[in-house]
């Protein structure tokens, strides 16, 4: 993006932008992990368990400019939300073409999903943060490929909710759970079409999971590694003597 067209913009977006910039150039050359989530609360569909999932896409920095350009040709368009997509014919196409496209890459695909969600948990941010406390912690340390030290997420609409995900990331390093230099960052999809790419898996795997419906994510499964956080354990009551 041009100064230009960026001095078009917000100053809030810009903001995005130029830490987006900053982290890619700290980040050097090592692969980027790209963050997107999907859940569904108790009783939504009949037959279907609750779940929080957290999808990880890593990109290797070369590759950043190439897959970019290869989902705005399929998209033709700068914006996409695949739940949108789904309601017409053509998006589903286009979906399904996408789907096909991450499934014949070679980038890894890490879902961390909780299947187990504590039914206080409400709003399933105890099930959230579990989920990515436990991906940072696999990805940052190579479990299931080269090691990642910066994270970008889909950007949380409100700032709250933002400011919720930053005490998770700072417990998570508080508790050597990921390490201090490990950088995490929150930017719309409209400035990081990268992004795209675990929206695209999550809500495959959101259709698979919750309306038992495979085929989106029958074209990405080989390439995914699915791993859990441990669910929380409550403390019981002592019994009597």
């Amino acid at each position: 993006m041009s100064g230009y067209q960026q001095g078009q913009l917000s100053m809030d977006a810009q903001l995005q932008i130029r830490k987006l910039e900053a982290a890619y150039r700290t980040n050097g050359d090592r692969p980027v992990a790209y963050l997107d989530e999907t859940s569904m609360p108790a009783g939504v569909y009949e037959g279907s368990d609750p779940f929080y999932a957290v999808t990880a896409v890593v990109v290797s920095k070369r590759d950043h400019e190439a897959i970019r350009k290869d989902l705005l040709a399929i998209i033709g368009a700068t914006y996409w939300h695949s739940t949108k997509a789904n309601e017409t014919d053509e998006g589903k196409a286009t979906l399904d073409d996408l789907a096909r496209y991450i499934g014949e890459g070679k980038e890894p695909v890490i879902v961390s999903a909780q299947a187990l969600v504590d039914p206080e948990d409400k709003s399933m941010e105890k099930a959230r943060a579990a989920c990515l406390t436990h991906l940072l912690s696999s990805l940052h340390g190579g479990s299931h490929c080269e090691p990642v030290n910066l994270f970008v997420l889909e950007r949380r609409q409100d700032q709250k909710r933002r400011n919720i995900d930053d005490f998770t990331f700072k417990a998570a390093r508080k508790s050597g759970a990921v390490p201090l230099t490990a950088e995490t960052l929150q930017v719309s999809p409209t400035y990081e079409n990268l992004l795209w790419l675990p929206d695209i898996v999550s809500y495959a795997y959101y259709r698979k999971m919750a309306v038992k419906q495979s085929g989106l994510f029958d074209h990405v499964e080989h390439m995914v590694t699915q791993i859990s956080p441990v669910p929380p354990v409550k403390e019981s009551s002592p019994g009597r003597p």
